[in-house]
């Protein structure tokens, strides 16, 4: 298909307009986790490294022996996948409008390509993550580690002044379930900010399950309002319900996160193959396009923990 000069000349702005930093689009989830934006090293994947604890030997005699010991090390793999997307122009003229990212069309582009890093980002805290025994090895799946889940029906964590079912029943989101969530992330020692993702329906869970005479009462009614957005140590982040996975076989079940944010790593290629050209074979009609790649890996398991909750 030939190039179209006219409209070329708007492919940078175009370009620059989808690579803009996520604080000026719709992205959710990109600055909760160590986020890299333009990878540029060649390859289908990316490496997260770690080296395992050193542990210090007691001298036993006036002259001990060196330890004599490598450190464990481990590497976990972040596989790139693709996404595309498109637009119809109206006419020739539209196409200069896409140079500005406050126009309708421009925008509407670069919030699905945000909202597709929440997926993405999404898919890396919940699904297997991938790892090498080493540089030869093939990566081979690590599950989420069924430790790591807060089931729907857990009570062992409630709050004396709580709301929650008795005889085993699933019930929505509660304070016992985020101080559950805090205590298994404390076990994994790391440093950083935490975060739960949720969607508005597990807020309000929060406020009917927290009794009006419960200590957490008022900052729990004030995180529903939108005054807050952190409680107990974590900072929250709504997300509508299709980014929110269920639990197969149990669609009122929300699969809600709480992480630490060194947990998840996500990296993006910079688009590069972007293009704003006339399409001969839809009569003539201008089309804006763009291919992307990204990925995204859980580096530590104990870093995140899935909160079940029945939702309705």
């Amino acid at each position: 298909m030939a190039e179209n000069t006219e409209l070329s000349q708007y492919v940078p702005g175009f370009t620059a307009n989808l690579n803009l930093s996520p604080q000026q689009t719709d992205s959710k989830l990109v600055n909760a986790v160590e986020s890299e934006l333009n990878y540029a090293t060649p390859g289908t994947m990316f490496n997260a490294d770690d080296v395992g604890q050193s542990d210090p030997e007691d001298d036993t005699t006036r002259v001990p022996d060196t330890p004599d010991k490598f450190l464990d090390k481990t590497r976990r793999v972040g596989w790139f996948s693709g996404f595309r997307d498109s637009a119809w122009l109206d006419n020739v003229d539209k196409a200069a409008e896409l140079v500005d990212p406050t126009n309708p069309t421009m925008a509407a582009l670069m919030a699905g390509r945000w909202r597709k890093t929440d997926d993405g980002i999404m898919g890396a805290l919940l699904g297997p993550a991938y790892e090498k025994a080493d540089e030869n090895s093939p990566p081979t799946p690590v599950a989420f580690p069924a430790s790591q889940v807060i089931a729907a029906n857990d009570v062992t964590h409630a709050h004396q002044d709580e709301t929650v079912p008795t005889g085993g029943a699933d019930y929505g989101m509660s304070v016992g379930k985020l101080i559950f969530a805090s205590e298994l992330l404390d076990e994994s020692e790391l440093e950083g900010d935490r975060y739960v993702a949720m969607t508005s329906a597990q807020r309000s869970d929060l406020l009917r399950s927290t009794p009006t005479t419960s200590q957490y009462y008022t900052d729990v009614k004030a995180l529903v309002a939108g005054t807050i957005n952190e409680f107990m140590g974590f900072k929250f982040i709504r997300l509508p319900k299709k980014r929110v996975l269920t639990v197969a076989g149990s669609p009122a079940i929300r699969r809600c996160v709480a992480w630490i944010k060194p947990a998840v790593i996500y990296k993006a290629r910079p688009i590069t193959n972007a293009s704003i050209r006339v399409r001969n074979d839809k009569s003539d009609t201008p089309q804006a396009f763009y291919r992307a790649q990204h990925g995204g890996v859980r580096r530590y398991d104990l870093g995140v923990v899935e909160i079940r909750a029945k939702e309705g």
